[in-house]
């Protein structure tokens, strides 16, 4: 899962290291296997130089595997941080969302009330109303 946060240039690099790596360590554990044979008195010199030649080559592909394996580790660390802080955000987002449900609430049963009052100034003004008009009626009669 963490080659995902690798891009393909680097991970593509991973790969090509280890296989190269694979192919040098059969080379050396060939050359090892001639010098250990005694193929030849007279290449056993070759042997060995060429045995230290791919041993430079294999500590110089390690520390390349080495370097692309800290760049992964960096870049899961750093996916890992974005991770947390999207979890952060989104835990913020929750209590702020909690907390507006929680006005609406409050604000809906305010005009709940508000309604109420509202239909019994409404009820209360039609009976001034027609108290008012029948006053009116008597005056005039």
């Amino acid at each position: 899962a963490n080659l995902l946060n690798m891009n393909d240039e680097e991970r593509l690099a991973l790969v090509e290291c280890l296989v190269t790596l694979e192919q040098n360590a059969n080379a050396v554990a060939m050359a090892n296997e001639r010098e250990h044979n005694h193929e030849d008195v007279n290449s056993n010199s070759s042997v060995a130089a060429e045995k230290e030649l791919l041993q430079q080559r294999i500590m110089g592909y390690e520390i390349q595997v080495e370097t692309l394996m800290a760049k992964l580790h960096t870049a899961t660390r750093a996916s890992l941080t974005t991770s947390s802080e999207a979890n952060a955000n989104i835990a913020e987002q929750n209590i702020q969302f909690t907390s507006l449900q929680h006005e609406n609430t409050v604000l809906a049963q305010k005009h709940q009330e508000l309604k109420q009052a509202y239909t019994a100034l409404h009820q209360q003004n039609t009976i001034l109303t027609e108290g008012h008009t029948s006053i009116e009626d008597e005056n005039k009669g």
